[in-house]
């Protein structure tokens, strides 16, 4: 798995939203939002990109960003059904993270549709995903557990509300937290969240 490269910006293509990274003597095609492309334009030097590492198969292609908190919100925003990484890159290149989560605490569905490709019917289906994905990463981020955990639970068909409030009724303060490293923090909570479900 791919977490970030360093390397110089070789070539900046602004009509495919891509730059050319080189890194070890090889040239790595990376996908950005325009915010981003344009920061990058402006500084033609070495850079420090974020990467996202979309396999399909017949297509292998890297996503950047700038910042691991965009990376974070571009992964978010692709988890909604039928928001692919192209539709994901347009809603960072229209909104910052900041504005992104104003627009979903003001239930503001028709900034969604300035969106490239987004109709109304589109933008309210992404304001219901975004709000329920935004309040389990909410709920995670007091708990210093990973997003792995919220992922696996969904991946065993809890709904987004139950796993938020799975989230909410585990004290992650407690001694057996202590001194775990992530892998067994993450797997510890998935365990006592699978007992909270079970109570129910």
């Amino acid at each position: 798995m791919f977490d970030y490269l360093i390397g110089e910006i070789k070539k900046v293509n602004l009509g495919k939203s891509s730059v050319t990274l080189e890194n070890g003597d090889i040239g790595y095609r990376i996908f950005l939002h325009s915010r981003d492309l344009t920061r990058i334009s402006a500084s033609q030097r070495k850079q420090k990109l974020f990467l996202y590492f979309r396999v399909k198969e017949d297509l292998q292609e890297f996503y950047g960003f700038l910042e691991e908190s965009e990376r974070e919100i571009f992964e978010l925003v692709i988890g909604i059904s039928g928001v692919g990484p192209k539709m994901g890159i347009a809603i960072l290149s229209t909104f910052n993270e900041e504005e992104l989560q104003n627009i979903v605490s003001n239930n503001d569905v028709n900034s969604l549709t300035s969106i490239s490709g987004v109709g109304k019917r589109t933008a309210e289906k992404m304001m219901l995903d975004l709000k329920a994905k935004m309040s389990i990463v909410a709920a995670s981020s007091t708990t210093s557990i990973s997003s792995n955990v919220a992922e696996a639970l969904e991946q065993l068909g809890y709904t987004q509300k139950e796993i938020q409030n799975a989230i909410l009724s585990v004290d992650t303060d407690s001694n057996e937290f202590s001194n775990l490293s992530d892998m067994k923090r993450d797997k510890l909570f998935i365990k006592k969240a699978l007992v909270y479900f079970n109570r129910k």
